[in-house]
């Protein structure tokens, strides 16, 4: 690819936070647009710890932070903002001190503001001053809900928030009055798209101008994170392994889509483009091997791991082609027959016709011939009596009515001479 058509890829990094059970993990998944974290129904949080996913949409690079849901029911209210601090912590090590472009907290249509939620986001602007009015985003789930409401009611999302109360439009003050709308369960991909496109708008639009949130916290994150230059170079790698290898597995389940779903899809570009896929994977397991572990990682079992099921998915495709070259041989050879068939009958039925017409014919000009010249009944008897054995002996489906003819004939001409 040429310099001139390269497109540049604008990175995001997005924290997720919000209370256990409003869909924040199934957020993750619709701005990922796969299914990159565990979500889960319950109370109980699907996320422990914390988790990252890459993926790329459109000219963006999306990075999401996912973290474990506050107000998870395991754990006390102290040990709640005790383990949201943990989680944030954590986050921040994990986005290798860098920060983030966007801290998104999730809330759920339907639910009444908590107070739970109310410490979670306290805790939030303790460990981030300032982040809510500068990179925070409401993100309200449960959009499906909210368009049934929007059926009954006539009222859009925008005329719903300003009819709220004043907790809630105090909270949206804090972060300057942005709140987007997720439908999660959608499988409408224009609606997918569209509801990612207005939330990285609205990213794009903070007052940050694009910039990361960083401060002090991040800075002693990151010098914490930098203590050992091996350990840090070791994360930094698997971190860059890691968003290699879920772009290399988007870019697999594209290609696979396009070839299962489009019948007019080019097989040798596809052919070509998981070539690419296997040669890139060769490559990152290489650079894992080079830092001389004797076990591998996590990371690189995932890499061998999608190598694998590039590979066997190339192997199958290649099989399928012999199977079907082999298939459509036999068909073509089957249809080859058929036709000969249809030919020969053709033929033949053609032959009985014209042979049943010229034995009519002969036998009208015979029988004319013996009313003008009854002399001529010896003659023809002769002649139709050497022909007889001939006739008898020619070919059934040819000649048979022709024979007939002159079997016919020869009966009546006989009959005629013993009258005499």
């Amino acid at each position: 690819m040429s310099a001139s058509s390269t497109v540049t890829m604008k990175e995001v990094d997005l924290l997720l936070v919000g209370k256990t059970g409003t869909g924040k993990s199934s957020v993750g998944n619709s701005i990922l647009k796969k299914q990159a974290f565990k979500t889960s129904s319950s109370l109980v949080s699907a996320t422990v710890g914390v988790a990252f996913e890459f993926s790329e949409y459109k000219n963006y690079s999306i990075e999401v932070t996912d973290t474990q849901g506050y107000g998870d029911t395991r754990l006390t209210s102290k040990e709640k903002v005790e383990d949201l601090c943990k989680c944030i912590t954590m986050a921040m090590k994990a986005n290798d001190g860098k920060g983030f472009h966007a801290v998104i907290v999730t809330l759920r249509f339907g639910n009444r503001l908590t107070d739970e939620e109310r410490d979670a986001i306290t805790a939030i602007k303790r460990i981030f001053p300032g982040v809510m009015s500068t990179h925070g985003i409401l993100l309200m789930t449960g959009g499906d809900m909210f368009e049934m409401e929007r059926k009954k009611s006539g009222v859009v999302f925008q005329n719903w928030v300003h009819q709220q109360g004043k907790d809630f439009k105090d909270l949206l003050e804090e972060f300057g009055g942005r709140i987007v709308l997720f439908d999660n369960n959608t499988e409408n991909e224009a609606e997918k798209n569209a509801q990612i496109d207005r939330l990285l708008e609205m990213i794009d639009s903070l007052p940050s101008f694009g910039e990361r949130y960083t401060n002090i916290l991040f800075q002693a994150a990151a010098a914490e994170l930098l203590k050992s230059k091996d350990e840090s170079q070791d994360f930094i790698i698997d971190r860059t392994t890691l968003r290699s290898t879920s772009v290399l597995m988007d870019k697999f389940e594209d290609c696979r889509r396009i070839d299962e779903q489009e019948d007019g899809a080019d097989r040798k570009v596809l052919l070509e483009e998981w070539n690419r896929l296997l040669w890139r994977c060769d490559q990152l397991i290489e650079q894992i091997e080079n830092r001389g572990e004797r076990e591998m990682t996590g990371v690189e079992y995932r890499v061998v791991a999608m190598r694998k099921t590039i590979q066997e998915y190339i192997d199958a495709k290649k099989n399928h082609k012999e199977e079907e070259a082999k298939y459509r041989a036999m068909v073509a050879a089957q249809q080859r027959l058929y036709q000969e068939y249809v030919r020969s009958k053709i033929l033949t039925v053609g032959l009985i016709v014209g042979g049943t017409v010229l034995g009519v014919g002969a036998l009208a000009a015979t029988i004319a011939l013996i009313v003008l010249y009854p002399s001529s009944l010896t003659i023809l008897l002769r002649v139709a009596r050497a022909l007889l054995p001939l006739l008898r002996h020619s070919i059934p489906y040819v000649l048979t009515p022709l024979a007939s003819v002159f079997i016919q004939l020869y009966r009546t001409m006989r009959q005629g001479q013993d009258k005499k």
